[in-house]
């Protein structure tokens, strides 16, 4: 028996199961490139944002860039356990749809917003980005059958990680004026990663598996 009913196993057909990680696989696609175009972009942008504005040169401005970057990042973990106490409390799918919707005006503040608020809102960005992880991680086991469930995470990380490694492309593009430029153009892939992520909960109500979750 489950420990928690949110986690419980869906009830479905295989053409139900295929469906709903297809939507989530079309998520996760998304919200790896949004991950990975910020974590490429973000030393710079404060370089840029920051730094530069103040005086600093550029030794010291990407040193304490770099050390920006770092603090936001290993603060932005604790998303990670906020998301997994969750995780085994509220909707899953609901949840990720949270996470994602909030993460949504931090990086529309860090894309436009310079100085010193400007750590603020990709702090708060981070931590919501990675905090969606446990709701991601979770759904990928209840849509996957147990027996093929190593093979579904892999599968999650190539979608993940490996195809979104395709924003560094995206975000090294000559056309953008600044870094901040850059970053918002990464912000229509986030309304998709929000988007995809609400008809995936209503495909679960539609399946009788909203109200048992």
């Amino acid at each position: 028996t489950p420990s928690s009913t949110v986690q419980a196993d869906i009830e479905t057909s295989v053409g139900g199961r295929v469906l709903l990680f297809m939507t989530l696989a079309g998520a996760m696609v998304l919200a790896g490139f949004v991950y990975r175009g910020f974590h490429v972009l973000l030393p710079a942008h404060f370089v840029d944002g920051l730094f530069a504005p103040r005086g600093f040169e550029a030794d010291s401005g990407n040193f304490w860039a770099t050390l920006c970057t770092t603090l936001v990042l290993t603060l932005a973990a604790g998303g990670q356990l906020l998301g997994g106490r969750l995780a085994d409390r509220i909707n899953l799918v609901w949840g990720l749809l949270l996470f994602h919707a909030i993460s949504f005006p931090m990086l529309l503040g860090v894309s436009f917003i310079e100085g010193l608020f400007l750590p603020f809102f990709a702090g708060w960005f981070a931590f919501f980005n990675l905090g969606m992880q446990p709701f991601e991680n979770s759904l990928v086991a209840r849509y996957i059958p147990s027996q093929y469930r190593s093979i579904g995470y892999g599968l999650k990380f190539v979608l993940s990680f490996g195809i979104g490694s395709l924003a560094v492309l995206y975000a090294g593009r000559d056309t953008y004026n600044s870094t901040g430029e850059a970053l918002s153009a990464f912000l229509p892939f986030l309304v998709g990663v929000v988007a995809l992520t609400a008809v995936l909960g209503v495909l679960e109500r539609s399946m009788g598996q909203g109200e048992r979750s």
